[in-house]
């Protein structure tokens, strides 16, 4: 009997799906004097390592993610950057926002967006 699972996307895939999606809506994508991309929203900027640590954290919380786990990983440094974030994954189907109980949460997929 065969089982047929969803592959999971690869970290360094996701971190480029996540740039790519920032270019495709016109966000300024560069790289920086440490020579890692980034993402420069209006106040803060995301590099590729907040995003490849975004990636672990999202993966071993089980895909359900808030705006206070993102904030208690990146130890408060990114607050400005957070709503960007959200938003820009959200618009880009890389995850969905529901609310329970007054709460705002973000649910992704890290099924492998490149499958055929």
């Amino acid at each position: 009997m065969t089982t047929l699972t969803n592959p999971r996307i690869e970290q360094m895939t996701w971190v480029n799906c996540v740039l790519d999606a920032a270019r495709a809506q016109g966000l300024t994508v560069r790289t920086n004097r440490n020579r890692d991309r980034q993402i420069d929203f209006e106040n803060k900027s995301l590099t590729e390592d907040h995003l490849r640590r975004l990636f672990q954290d999202i993966d071993h919380k089980q895909c359900v993610y808030t705006r206070t786990d993102m904030e208690k990983l990146l130890g408060g440094s990114r607050p400005c950057a957070s709503a960007p974030f959200f938003e820009l994954v959200v618009e880009a189907g890389l995850a969905t926002v529901a609310e329970k109980d007054g709460k705002r949460f973000y649910r992704f997929d890290l099924s492998n967006p490149l499958k055929t």
